[in-house]
């Protein structure tokens, strides 16, 4: 799958998709990431995993605005397969 931000860099992806929280452009998101991509949040010191797709969907149904930003980014590129650290 080839995401629609083209030429960008994996923090530029998770740069864009934080960007989507706010304003809860769910579509734009879903557009930018891989259907299989994960995350860790960590909350509280207690790291809880998903799909990227199942963030979405809570993003759908919360009712507060959100605002986030993130800080701090390190990734690695391995050919393919991307990762990236970030405080948010």
């Amino acid at each position: 799958m080839t995401s629609v931000i083209q030429n960008t860099s994996p923090v530029d992806v998770v740069k864009a998709f934080i960007a989507c929280i706010r304003t809860k452009d769910l579509e734009h998101m879903r557009k930018i990431i891989h259907p299989k991509a994960t995350a860790c949040l960590i909350r509280e010191n207690e790291p809880r995993f998903q799909t990227l797709t199942e963030a979405i969907e809570r993003l759908e149904k919360a009712e507060e605005e959100l605002v986030e930003a993130s800080w701090g980014e390190v990734e690695h590129v391995d050919g393919e397969f991307a990762t990236v650290w970030a405080a948010f």
